[in-house]
Order: structure tokens, then sequence, then C-alpha cells
């Protein structure tokens, strides 16, 4: 039987071999031969691993792509369309906006991080880290409504990925220190379902902090109560990136609801020992669910 360092190092060469052919006829037969596998045994180890068929994977790589370019260039949506495989523009948008949300005009006219809910080249530790540590079965769970205080401002939410700057920011906000119950809590720009800007700050109770004089740059936020799907991240603070992909390109696959993008997330430690600041994270990344019609 195969290691999953040995099935992971078969597909990534099948990955490669898409990635050095990304615009040419794929077909499985030939990743199939890349990974040394059959071709039943590669479509069944490709899934398994990477969470995606080959074609669903080429698909979201050449839409990946195709959003740079709207980001990019002045290409005309057409060419775009036409460049990335599409032999139409409608068959083109509907396909973007099945990945994106929004419409490849709106995406190119509005901007955002082009890596949000699209999809980087799979690498070897990535897909290992898929493997051995990566909580394939979110839980949903009920949180009552809470309301939180700290220091908020606008940035990325791939700043807080990086120590560094999660430390400069949590010092410039002068948030509340690491003896309290300690969150940061990502809330979108309700202008825009692109989350192309997020407001972050690192939080507590404000029940907490109802004692001497309130901080003026902190604020209250108030996170409504309901289902949320609770994601647990055991890793580095690099390898955040991985788990934040699979919960926005994969994880509504795998729950009862819809990822509500606009709402309030909230990561916080899982364990009483664990903190935000540590470069080995044990966190547990809370997003809400949209409410049932």
């Amino acid at each position: 039987m195969l290691s999953v360092e040995a099935k992971v190092e078969r597909v990534q060469k099948s990955v490669e071999h898409i990635e050095r052919h990304m615009f040419d006829a794929l077909d499985n037969e030939t990743l199939a031969r890349e990974s040394g596998f059959s071709l039943y045994h590669f479509q069944e180890m490709f899934r398994e691993i990477t969470g995606y068929t080959p074609s669903a994977y080429v698909h979201a790589r050449r839409l990946t792509l195709a959003a740079e370019d709207l980001l990019n260039t002045n290409h005309a949506l057409g060419v775009i369309a036409w460049d990335f495989g599409y032999e139409s523009l409608p068959t083109f948008s509907r396909a973007f906006r099945r990945q994106y949300g929004v419409s490849p005009g709106r995406y190119r006219a509005e901007g955002t991080d082009v890596w949000y809910r699209g999809l980087a080249p799979f690498r070897p530790e990535q897909l290992l880290f898929r493997q051995t540590k990566l909580d394939l079965a979110p839980e949903v769970v009920e949180l009552e409504r809470t309301v939180l205080r700290g220091a908020m401002r606008e940035s990325s939410y791939g700043d807080q990925l990086n120590r560094g700057r999660f430390v400069a920011a949590r010092e410039e906000m002068k948030s509340p220190d690491d003896e309290r119950a300690i969150e940061l809590v990502s809330v979108a720009d309700p202008g825009s379902v692109l989350r192309r800007s997020n407001v972050n700050g690192f939080l507590v109770s404000a029940d907490e902090l109802r004692e001497g004089t309130p901080h003026p740059e902190w604020r209250d936020v108030e996170l409504a109560g309901g289902r949320y799907a609770k994601f647990r991240h055991r890793g580095t603070r690099a390898e955040l990136a991985w788990t934040n992909a699979f919960i926005w390109n994969e994880a509504e696959s795998k729950i009862d609801g819809k990822l509500d993008y606009l709402a309030p997330m909230r990561i916080r430690a899982a364990r009483p020992d664990a903190a935000l600041l540590d470069d080995e994270l044990d966190v547990e990344i809370l997003v809400p669910l949209r409410a049932r019609a």
C-alpha cells in the first residue's frame, strides 16, 4: 500500500503537468501516465489528495488566471474568455460567476484579492498538509449573540497571516493584553461581495472591560447568534492560508448550509493555553452560515 507521501508525490506530477500545459488539451489518460496510476486509480487518487476532480482543478486554475487578467490587463472580456478556453463570453461569464460569485465585469470594476475564491497551484507540502493536518469535516455549531470590545482597523486579512505584521498591528491598535481571551474578528466591507477590504480587530468580551475608562480607539462589535461552521487549524501561521483556501473553496460541499461571506468571521484560540500570537497555531475559525429561507 502506498504511503501518503508517495500518493502526494505521484499526484503532484500530474499537477505539474497541468501547470505546464494549462492552455493545451488535457486528458485524464495523459495525466494518469504522468502520475503512474491506472486511469481509474488516478481519478480516485487525484480527488482524494486534492479535493478536486482533474477537470475541476483545471477549470478553477484557468478561472483564477482569468481573474488575474481581468485586474491586470485591459483586454476585452471576450478576448479573455477565448484566451482561457471558453468559446463564448456567456459561457465564460457563467463559469466565472459560479467560482467568484459575480460577473467578470463587476469583478474587474470592483477589484479584490485575486486569491479570494481563486486557486493557487497546488504544492506538495500543501497536499501533505491537507492529508495529515487539515480537518476535512467541519462542525456546525450554534453560538449565542456576543458583544466584543477592542481596536479595529481596515487591513487585509492576509496581514494577519504574517506574525510580524500581526504583532505590529496589535500593538498599533493598543489592543487588550494577552492574558485576556483574545479573538481576531474580520468584518467584510458591506459594499462588496468580494471582501475587497476587511476591518480586522483583536477583541475581548465587552463584559470584561466594564471597569475603568474605555480606550478611545476601542469599539464594540456585535456578533449575531446563530449557526456557524467551525473549522480548526492546527499548524503554522503560514499553513493557515491553506486552511483558508479549503474553507472558501471546498467547505460548503461538506456542511449543511451556505457560508455567509459578508458577516463577521472569528478566529479564537482553541485551547486555554493557545494564543493567536504563536507561530504554531491551534485556533478555531468560525464562519457564520446564511439564515435558512
